[in-house]
């Protein structure tokens, strides 16, 4: 389920009449910090080199999972091929890296210090996890590109947020922080340069269900013994 579906050009017209609020101001405030975070996104789409008619989603639920990504955008790209970009928006100010835990930072959820996954692992496992049990997107051949954008976060000296364990997570799925929203809109235009008329999302949406043989295969090798499989923040503890 996608709470919120709109084209580029709604999207910026519902953050600027701040009706976006109505629509969804429930989810926002608990999860991804209020509409203070549409502001940011707007900053972010606001330019001709992405089209106004591209798609928006906000708020999909994860096949399989409780999770939900934050902001969806699909299109194609210069060679007219199926592109998603997933974005993990975080309010976060501030965290600090765990040692030993694979994936996992701390920083103040709830107001209180908590362990939690890195955006980069987020963002990427939601999009291994799309791909592995939605075969509609693996036989269209849809790209998908994560990335996580802390818009309130201030990089430190040795910043935590891209130390070298997380490095693997970082490269699968950028992130972006406070100041980089020219940086992210680069991101985004780099995959996603035409309108793909909705096709893609509704593949998202209402896509066949069904695990990939290497998903399948990764069930297989936990059962006996290995750890292959893809775990998302819940599963993690």
């Amino acid at each position: 389920m996608i709470i919120y579906e709109a084209t580029k050009e709604e999207f910026m017209n519902h953050v600027t009449e701040d009706s976006i609020a109505v629509r969804i101001h429930d989810v926002l405030v608990e999860k991804i910090g209020g509409t203070s975070a549409m502001n940011y996104m707007y900053k972010v789409l606001n330019t001709s080199d992405i089209p106004d008619d591209i798609t928006i989603a906000i708020e999909y639920k994860v096949p399989s999972n409780s999770r939900r990504i934050d902001f969806i955008l699909t299109g194609l790209d210069a060679d007219n091929q199926s592109s998603v970009v997933i974005i993990e928006l975080k309010q976060w100010q501030n965290l600090s890296s765990v040692d030993k835990k694979d994936g996992i930072v701390q920083t103040y959820l709830g107001r209180r210090l908590r362990e939690t996954t890195h955006p980069s692992y987020q963002a990427w496992s939601y999009a291994k996890l799309i791909t592995e049990y939605n075969e509609s997107v693996r036989n269209e051949q849809i790209s998908i590109y994560p990335c996580a954008y802390l818009h309130n976060y201030v990089k430190p000296i040795n910043d935590p947020l891209t130390n070298e364990q997380y490095e693997k997570y970082v490269t699968e799925a950028p992130v972006f922080t406070k100041g980089d929203a020219l940086k992210l809109r680069g991101f985004i235009s780099l995959y996603i340069k035409k309108t793909d008329r909705k096709n893609l999302l509704y593949l998202i949406e209402h896509g066949k269900i069904k695990p990939s043989k290497s998903l399948q295969d990764a069930l297989v090798g936990m059962l006996d013994g290995n750890d292959e499989f893809t775990m998302i923040d819940e599963m993690m503890y």
